[in-house]
């Protein structure tokens, strides 16, 4: 089962059309992680979801559709017959659940039945607990003032999980930057949710993760990301990795965790992600035609093992 969905930005920086290409992929990785985790979560094994990308370039904005692909394992299609009491959440579902509908907007019913929207008026707020009301077939989340709020239940289990939270920051990461406002999400050219900047968290006290630095045959680019393991290397030397839009190998300088991959306290499994900093320097020759880039993981702040782990070969 296919369905598509679009992701629109919008911002000065974007009236010719083109996206940073650094910008652009960390945002499409973390969808595809979005949208893994979310049918992960609620599908198990009955389905798995792969979400493939087919850009359409227009004037004064980037327009960027996704086909969310869901194959049914096959003892899992009978879940889809009336009565079952626990149907298998299909790619369309998915996508109201993460980003909303047009059903949603206008009020039909009382519960905000989106992850994206549950994210806005939480400002991506860690719940401290979520409460389920089965005779109002809806769930509180409590945060950490006492407050509450109404969620639909499959919205607010998602919303509950760290990497769920974790990668809606990753998808909206480009409107955190200087000259792109809006990121439209959009489905048959429906809106189906807007974010703008005063829909952003607060940033946090203390240093910034993200950082760049340009001179005239130099850029460094420093920032958050959230890689796929490829190829481990228990020596010396790179480690292959997946941003989602190309494999890249990098070297680990972080000795901190080295020191737990040596020591044995680091396993590794086919599908597994590591939240890190990642630096990217490119090079270019004095003549204008040599052009190198350089990955290098710089610090690892997590290691999530894959849902169903098979033993990676190095």
């Amino acid at each position: 089962m296919v369905d598509e969905f679009q992701l629109a930005f919008d911002g000065p920086s974007l009236r010719d059309g083109t996206m940073d290409v650094n910008e652009l992929a960390s945002s499409l990785l973390a969808v595809g992680d979005l949208v893994r985790e979310a049918n992960q979560k609620i599908n198990g094994d009955r389905a798995t979801v792969s979400v493939r990308v087919r850009a359409d370039f227009k004037k004064s904005s980037f327009d960027v559709a996704l086909l969310l692909d869901q194959t049914l394992i096959e003892h899992a299609k009978a879940w889809l017959l009336p009565g079952i009491a626990t149907a298998v959440v299909t790619a369309p579902s998915l996508i109201r659940i993460l980003f909303g509908s047009e059903a949603e907007k206008k009020g039909i019913t009382g519960a905000i039945e989106s992850v994206l929207d549950i994210w806005k008026k939480l400002k991506g707020e860690k719940p401290k607990e979520v409460v389920n009301d089965p005779a109002k077939g809806m769930s509180i989340i409590v945060i950490g003032d006492g407050n509450t709020i109404s969620a639909d239940p499959n919205a607010a289990l998602l919303y509950g999980d760290e990497l769920i939270r974790r990668s809606i920051s990753g998808v909206v990461r480009p409107v955190t930057t200087e000259g792109i406002d809006v990121l439209d999400i959009r489905k048959d050219k429906n809106p189906l949710n807007r974010i703008t900047k005063i829909d952003l968290p607060l940033l946090p006290a203390g240093p910034d993760l993200s950082s760049s630095e340009t001179s005239q045959n130099v850029r460094i680019d420093r920032r958050p990301a959230i890689v796929r393991v490829t190829r481990p290397n228990l020596e010396e030397g790179k480690w292959g990795f997946s941003d989602g839009a190309a494999k890249f190998s990098a070297e680990i300088s972080d000795e901190s965790f080295k020191k737990r991959v040596n020591d044995g306290d680091e396993g590794f499994f086919k599908g597994d992600t590591l939240d890190v900093i990642l630096s990217i320097t490119q090079t270019i020759g004095p003549d204008g035609t040599k052009f190198q880039t350089k990955y290098e993981i710089e610090k690892v702040i997590d290691h999530k093992h894959a849902a169903r782990q098979q033993n990676l070969q190095t």
